[in-house]
Formats: C-alpha cells, sequence, structure tokens
C-alpha cells in the first residue's frame, strides 16, 4: 500500500526504489535536526515537507523528461531544493548545488555525506568564495 508521498509522486509518474525512499526519509531527518538551530524552512512536518519541497522539486518531469538530462545546477539551493530531490529521483545526474551562505553549504555537505558514498554525486559551490565547498 502506498503511503501520500508515493501516491503524489505516482501522480508524476515517478516510481521511487527502497533505497530512494530511504534517502528521502534520511533527509527530512537531517533537515528537521539542522532547522532547530539554523533557519533551513519553515515547513517541517513530514507530510508537508514531502508535498511542499520534495514533491514540488520533481514537478519539473510534467514539462521535462529529467531521463535525458545529464546535469543541473540549482542557483540558490537554500536547503537544496530543486536539486537534491531532483538528484535523488534520477540518480543519472550530475548536480550542482550553489548558495551563497557558508552555513547552508555546511548543511549540504551533512546531507550528500549522509546519502552517498561516492562525492562526485553532488557538487556544492560556496558562491560567496567563489569556489567548491569541501566534503565531508
Amino acid at each position: 500500500m502506498e503511503n501520500k508521498f508515493e501516491q503524489q509522486l505516482s501522480q508524476l509518474d515517478i516510481r521511487l526504489t527502497e533505497r530512494q525512499k530511504e534517502q528521502f526519509h534520511q533527509y527530512y531527518e537531517l533537515l528537521v535536526e539542522w532547522n532547530k538551530v539554523m533557519n533551513l524552512t519553515g515547513i517541517t512536518e513530514y507530510d508537508e515537507v514531502n508535498e511542499k519541497h520534495f514533491v514540488d522539486s520533481l514537478a519539473i518531469v510534467k514539462t521535462v523528461d529529467m531521463n535525458q538530462v545529464n546535469s543541473v545546477i540549482d542557483i540558490g539551493t537554500g536547503a537544496g531544493f530543486p536539486g537534491l530531490p531532483l538528484k535523488i529521483a534520477f540518480p543519472h545526474l550530475k548536480v550542482v548545488l550553489l548558495d551563497s551562505l557558508k552555513k547552508r553549504i555546511n548543511f549540504l555537505d551533512a546531507v550528500v555525506c549522509l546519502l552517498y558514498t561516492s562525492y562526485a554525486a553532488v557538487y556544492l559551490f560556496y558562491a560567496h568564495r567563489g569556489r567548491f565547498a569541501p566534503h565531508c
């Protein structure tokens, strides 16, 4: 039986593996944990994060075949939306997350280190200093 999140993704013709479901859950947990000490999002309730952050980030599939896209850059990524949900749902993507605040890059680094063993999966770029941020 599908949960609400899976039903919403199904409407976008997106089916997740068990690993991808776990990645979204881990991302959510880290988002809520870090949000206690820094303002990443005003939305922290589980179903709302799934819908307003994760599903909305993936809504691009209505107009773009993401299986035909090789790379994306998320400029002003904030807490990683839409870049990280796109990376989770479409693992083949090379993703660059760009933000001007070091504290958000530190959060994103923690998420990437938790979700991926390959640091080539996602590149973090700290715009203020004009350089790639270190991983883990």
